[in-house]
């Protein structure tokens, strides 16, 4: 993921288990954009170029009816409080200085017959969540049945909604969660906790339907000179960059060329001085430790070629926040709309090759041998959602169908610190 010149971060659920901060560059971006997933509802609110998107992709959760609540401690500072776990919003988070917590809600309206319950992870640190605990029941805050008990529980991901039924479900006033073991911190927190009846669940499937992808368009078949699923043989083929770089666009002294190898000073792109349509593009990449670049095809502005581009992301997969990040930002995926089928990348410091097809609508990815990815761009025609039904990033808020098949080539620079280089950069239009 390349630089932005500004993205304002609206952490609703940064208190005092998170340092906030209300603006910062995309060089300090990479733990917050971990928090992205295909699966839940996204991103916790980005907010890009002064637009307002706080909150608008977590998890859709019910917002508990009134009712008292009461909890192991008052939380870990203001704002963290027991009443965050039933406020519905994954965006806040009731969090304790300690390894066990209990949260405890009665219903206002008296007895309900609660069928199932969801956990909500919060934003940061997987060794706070929740790993041993029990869902009590009670009618006089005193005697408790035990509902469903836990252990061993795992999250795969910040923002995880869980749903888990009672087994035997019963009418009660009072409900405690009683977490007895996290993940190994001193402190332990949940963002949500619902308690859902069977009107809760018919309502919220009743949602989901409504919010449901269409049905998948029927896509007109395009006669196609065929993809590159293999390296091909690159013999007459023409370098995409002069060693002088004068057929480039760049910022002065950035980008350097030594012995064929092409790399950058500063995270600033390098890009053609022509528009390029249906070409097959091979280079080679090395990576260092966390290196996070890409490959920028069809990009129709190089000022603010994020929403204007479609992006061949590079990360080195072997350093850990890339190897637990969403597969949508993985290497040889198309940046937050396609995961590759598998990562087929190399170590940090050996040489890799890409073989990348843009014909028209397709685009298709080769690493390392292997044909990681195609994408017909007509299926992607939601500003929001991916085809599967997943959430894009919120500043990849235009749909690719009606993105333009034409455009400069750009190839990303030194990102977050951490070094990319090119070298065999040659292109055959087709």
């Amino acid at each position: 993921m390349g630089k932005i010149l500004v993205l304002t971060i609206l952490l609703l659920a940064a208190f005092s288990c998170v340092e906030a901060a209300d603006s910062v560059g995309i060089d300090k971006l990479d733990a917050v954009f971990l928090n992205f997933d295909k699966d839940s509802e996204g991103w916790a609110g980005v907010s890009m170029d002064g637009g307002k998107q706080a909150a608008a992709n977590l998890p859709k959760l019910v917002k508990m009816e009134k009712g008292t609540v009461k909890g192991s401690s008052r939380g870990a500072a203001g704002g963290e409080g027991p009443d965050k776990a039933f406020d519905g919003s994954a965006a806040t988070k009731y969090c304790v200085k300690s390894r066990t917590m209990w949260v405890h809600y009665q219903f206002a309206a008296g007895k309900k017959k609660v069928e199932t319950y969801s956990i909500t992870t919060a934003n940061d640190a997987p060794e706070r969540d929740p790993r041993d605990w029990k869902l009590l029941g009670s009618n006089d805050d005193d005697q408790w049945d035990v509902l469903d008990e836990k252990a061993g529980e795992k999250w795969s991901k910040r923002f995880e909604r869980r749903e888990f039924r009672i087994a035997k479900p019963g009418e009660y006033a009072y409900f405690k969660l009683d977490i007895t073991k996290n993940h190994g911190e001193d402190t332990c927190q949940i963002a949500e906790l619902e308690l859902l009846t069977a009107e809760d669940l018919e309502k919220k499937k009743e949602t989901e339907t409504r919010d449901k992808p269409s049905k998948k368009t029927v896509l007109k078949k395009i006669k196609r000179k065929g993809p590159a699923t293999a390296h091909p043989d690159v013999k007459g083929w023409k370098p995409l960059f002069s060693e002088d770089l004068s057929n480039a666009d760049f910022p002065k002294g950035v980008w350097t060329v030594s012995n064929g190898e092409f790399t950058a000073s500063k995270d600033q792109a390098l890009w053609t001085n022509k528009d390029y349509e249906n070409f097959i593009l091979d280079l080679e990449f090395k990576t260092d430790n966390g290196s996070n670049s890409g490959v920028l095809a069809y990009v129709t502005d190089t000022r603010k070629w994020i929403p204007n581009s479609v992006e061949i992301q590079i990360t080195d997969d072997f350093a850990k926040k890339w190897a637990s990040a969403n597969p949508t930002w993985r290497c040889g995926a198309i940046f937050g709309r396609l995961a590759a089928s598998k990562s087929m990348v190399k170590k940090p410091g050996e040489w890799n090759r890409f073989t990348i097809t843009c014909e028209g609508p397709f685009i298709d990815v080769v690493l390392n041998g292997e044909h990681v990815t195609a994408m017909d761009m007509r299926r992607w025609d939601s500003a929001k959602k991916n085809p599967d039904g997943s959430n894009k990033p919120g500043w990849l808020n235009k749909p690719l169908s009606k993105h333009p098949t034409r455009g400069k080539i750009g190839l990303q620079g030194k990102h977050a610190g951490a070094p990319i280089w090119f070298r065999n950069i040659k292109i055959k239009e087709l």
